[in-house]
């Protein structure tokens, strides 16, 4: 699931044996095809998606692989291979929200709630044996200790009062896995706690300082304080796209306190364009770039499976899911 910034290489075929480098002088306005047009400089790493038009004789910032480029040069990039995941365990005591056994069979990865924000032991435990018997990935889902706002309100924290409360409630979840014969794949901040780990450089260096002392990859964001701080500091992560949420002008989601039903075939339609061409339209009709290498299916969204069902068959459909 999660890609090692900036280690690893990206996953390219150089195509100049058969396609020449284009001038430098005069190129062409744009080129549309299944090669992306790179146009960077030595000194600055952007990232890039194919297929896509890219207009020639200036730095493009769109979403992909990492990479850095001398000139017009041509390459084809492999498709990338997306997962689903879905915040999940989120009742507690005599409080069910979601069906979260219904909602597994078309993701791949479940985030756990941890007792803070919502869940508590004894659905901890259920809900990874649920996850176990449905083959899925099992991860931590820290949030605020907000019971009564779910978590999607924001808090004033310390970097180190952050790094505490991700230990404290990814070790909870670490001991009932283990109990189970399960070890956690990864560490998915909830609401409120992700998006000030998207705004705010001490939140994003306390979600890293437990996810490096945890050994465990994280579910974030591109283009914010979390891609800066995990990248700097080589934390593993994948970048998040909500197929039920909204976005703003700034490329960001826009967090509820409750979330409402979402046709289906109009998410559909959302998790292609994000997929394939790393775009999505803004509350405004404003197109926006985004990263989408982990689709977000929202349990208490009221149709969650009937969106879970059509996340999953349209990657299905472009051959784009995996479970990695």
């Amino acid at each position: 699931m999660p890609r090692q910034h900036p280690a690893t290489k990206p996953r390219l075929t150089h195509l100049a044996a058969d396609i020449p480098a284009l001038p430098k002088k005069q190129p062409p306005a744009q080129i549309r095809s299944r090669h992306a047009i790179f146009v960077c400089d030595a000194k600055r790493r952007h990232t890039f998606s194919a297929p896509t038009c890219f207009p020639l004789g200036k730095i493009i910032l769109t979403q992909g692989d990492d990479i850095v480029v001398i000139g017009y040069m041509i390459y084809h990039l492999e498709a990338k291979m997306v997962t689903i995941n879905c915040d999940m365990g989120e009742s507690f005591g005599i409080y069910a929200f979601g069906d979260d056994a219904a909602c597994m069979p078309f993701v791949t990865h479940a985030n756990i709630a941890c007792g803070f924000h919502a869940s508590d032991p004894v659905v901890m435990r259920d809900t990874l044996r649920k996850a176990k018997a449905a083959g899925i990935n099992v991860g931590s889902h820290p949030g605020l200790p907000d019971r009564e706002g779910f978590g999607r309100r924001r808090m004033q924290m310390r970097r180190d009062e952050i790094y505490a409360l991700i230990m404290y409630q990814t070790g909870a979840l670490q001991a009932l896995a283990a109990a189970e014969g399960l070890t956690l794949s990864h560490i998915k901040p909830h609401g409120a706690l992700f998006g000030m780990a998207q705004n705010e450089m001490h939140v994003a260096e306390g979600v890293a300082d437990a996810a490096e002392a945890l050994g465990l990859p994280v579910i974030a964001y591109s283009d914010c304080c979390m891609s800066e701080v995990f990248t700097r500091r080589g934390i593993p992560f994948s970048c998040e796209f909500y197929a039920d949420l909204d976005y703003g002008d700034d490329g960001r989601q826009i967090i509820s306190r409750a979330h409402e039903s979402v046709a289906p075939e109009a998410v559909a339609e959302k998790v292609r364009r994000a997929v394939l061409e790393g775009m999505t339209t803004a509350v405004s009709g404003k197109d926006v770039s985004v990263v989408a290498e982990s689709i977000c299916v929202h349990s208490d969204t009221p149709n969650a499976i009937a969106v879970a069902k059509a996340v999953h068959q349209v990657l299905m459909d472009e051959a784009r899911l995996t479970t990695a």
